[in-house]
């Protein structure tokens, strides 16, 4: 089997022309290897010292996203047989049979209504950031 060389800069291709396909490393004499293995290595040490002036920050105060972000976590649940639709704020969603939905809102007071057919639930909730809130829908 016959190989063509291509040199493109420093990168060697090598590109059969037909016949017996033998792939064994001993058939070759790669000039790429050594680029193939300095490369990942000089790649690496750049990146190493660009890295290095980075700030990771005082880990002593750190902060929960729910703490952050002042958010908490409503959780409704279906204790019904039947789906209910929920509003709560701007946040529509709906609760399969007898299974429970959680979301995270921002900190604050919000009403929810829920409604099953013609029963509905309305009631106020007061969300605390880092806080779950509980409702059974029955």
């Amino acid at each position: 089997m016959a190989y063509r060389i291509i040199t493109l800069k420093t990168i060697y291709i090598f590109v059969s022309s037909g016949g017996n396909h033998d792939y064994h490393p001993a058939n070759f004499n790669l000039p790429i290897m050594k680029t193939w293995f300095i490369a990942p290595i000089i790649l690496f040490l750049i990146l190493l010292a660009f890295s290095c002036n980075r700030s990771v920050g005082d880990v002593t105060h750190y902060q929960p996203p729910c703490e952050r972000d002042q958010t908490g976590t409503v959780c409704f649940h279906n204790a019904t047989r039947k789906e209910v639709k929920i509003k709560v704020a701007d946040t529509k969603t709906e609760v399969a049979a007898r299974t429970t939905r959680c979301f995270d809102l921002y900190s604050g007071h919000y009403e929810y209504k829920a409604r099953q057919g013609w029963h509905k639930w309305t009631n106020t909730l007061q969300v605390e950031s880092c806080q779950s809130n509980y409702v059974c829908l029955e």
